[in-house]
């Protein structure tokens, strides 16, 4: 298989699988446990930025043996201080949250055991070699969680599973990747090794923390079961993005660190990005309703569908962006990327909040708006840095958002609402990706000489 399928293959077990067991257990648990999980989660998915994100893509640009060793010592410092804090916390909260986070306290720390090994087998592109810890990983993951849910311990099912995932996907890495670092590196590399990591978790982080932000948000502001059906309406979101668009992003960092963001690469990634954003995250908001009954579950569904739509327009753009901020991480400009995720963030956040005193799907709207606001300023601000025009970073976007639009209009016109849910959703996705696939197919080809 070549690397293309084996990234596919990874990113399918590994973010696609979690959210399909996510929303198989959450057909069987009230919207009250999955709001309580989402609570107690919310910070340990924030806080895991350090090492998935920080560490991990730190090593990836990394050349240098001393400053891995380096990096290491700093994850498991990392990992430690978040797990005590996490334990400390949960003492503190009442059920069911309380316990669900200390189940999870320990995540942070089995990541710092782990991430630098991953970040090596990243840099590395052993994909397969991922892909199939991946698929291992997640099928005793699934196996221990949903015999929790089987024996009566659903409140512990979902907590369960993000605690095998982390501590079986580490030491699988750590097997993988060969002989730990030697610990014990010199303050002067520690210091050296530090403003990297810390400026792309910074970064990770303020793009990453929106969504679990929001749903703390949204869980104290109307209760448990409006929390449980925001966090169902984010997973569909992120099974959507791991099944289309993850693949596509796992490599683009490493390529584009290897070639630089030249022209053709950025290029081609730009098209391709566009053209599988655009049909995924359009065509599953004109078929959210069938989409969440689907998922969740008809007595969910209604619930779920309108927090659903706004979710995945910010998809769309976050996947718009995504092209531009690697190829700003990987020319040295990670600080334009900061402040362009800092700016979402807070303009997210000054969007939500009178939204939260109406509805929560209004508040779901806000990362929407402030995303495609920060992705417009970074295509002006961040263009020059690169060598490009607006025109050029925008041309490979046109025609897959307008067969996107198009796609959008046709669907609704399709007479299913007889139909059972799962055959309203197959008839309006072929529709789709005809009209989509014949409007993308318009792309004018240069002309023979």
């Amino acid at each position: 298989m070549t690397p293309g399928a084996w990234s596919a293959v990874l990113q399918w077990s590994r973010a696609g699988a979690a959210a399909a067991v996510f929303l198989g257990l959450s057909r069987v648990l009230t919207l009250e446990q999955v709001g309580a999980f989402a609570a107690a989660a919310a910070p340990v998915r924030m806080a895991q930025v350090v090492h998935k994100a920080g560490v991990v893509e730190a090593v990836v640009l990394c050349r240098s043996p001393r400053r891995r060793r380096a990096l290491h010592g700093l994850s498991l410092f990392a990992g430690a201080v978040l797990s005590g804090a996490f334990a400390c916390a949960a003492m503190l909260l009442p059920p069911p949250v309380g316990p669900a986070l200390m189940l999870l306290s320990p995540v942070p720390l089995l990541h710092g055991l782990g991430g630098v090994a991953e970040g090596t087998l990243r840099r590395d592109l052993r994909l397969r070699a991922l892909a199939l810890r991946a698929i291992a990983v997640q099928s005793v993951s699934a196996a221990v969680a949903f015999g929790a849910a089987a024996t009566g311990r659903g409140d512990a099912a979902l907590p369960l599973f993000l605690l095998c995932n982390a501590g079986l996907g580490s030491a699988a890495a750590l097997a993988l990747a060969g002989p730990l670092p030697r610990l014990r590196p010199r303050t002067a590399t520690l210091r050296a090794a530090l403003p990297l990591p810390c400026l792309i978790t910074a970064r990770a982080l303020a793009g990453e923390a929106l969504l679990p932000a929001l749903q703390l948000a949204v869980t104290l502001g109307f209760g448990l079961p409006a929390g449980g059906a925001m966090l169902i309406a984010a997973r569909i979101l992120g099974a959507l993005d791991a099944i289309a668009l993850a693949p596509l992003r796992y490599v683009g960092l490493p390529r584009l660190a290897v070639t630089g963001p030249v022209r053709p690469a950025l290029a081609t990634i730009l098209r391709s990005t566009a053209a599988v954003a655009c049909w995924t995250y359009l065509g599953a908001f004109c078929t959210a309703p069938d989409i969440a009954a689907l998922a969740a579950g008809a007595q969910h569904a209604p619930e779920v569908a309108p927090l659903l739509r706004p979710l995945l327009l910010f998809g769309l753009v976050s996947a718009l962006a995504v092209p531009l901020t690697q190829a700003l991480t990987a020319a040295g400009a990670a600080r334009l990327v900061l402040l362009r995720a800092l700016a979402v963030l807070g303009l997210s956040v000054a969007l939500a909040a009178p939204a939260l005193l109406v509805a929560p799907a209004l508040a779901a709207a806000a990362p929407a708006a402030a995303g495609a606001a920060g992705l417009a300023w970074l295509v002006g601000t961040g263009g020059p840095r690169l060598g490009l025009t607006r025109v050029e970073l925008l041309e490979p976007a046109r025609l897959p958002l307008a067969a996107g639009l198009a796609m959008a209009i046709a669907v609704p016109l399709l007479p299913v609402q007889a139909l059972p849910p799962a055959q309203a959703l197959a008839a309006k996705a072929a529709l789709g990706t005809v009209v989509f696939a014949g409007v993308l197919s318009l792309r004018r080809r240069p002309r023979p000489a």
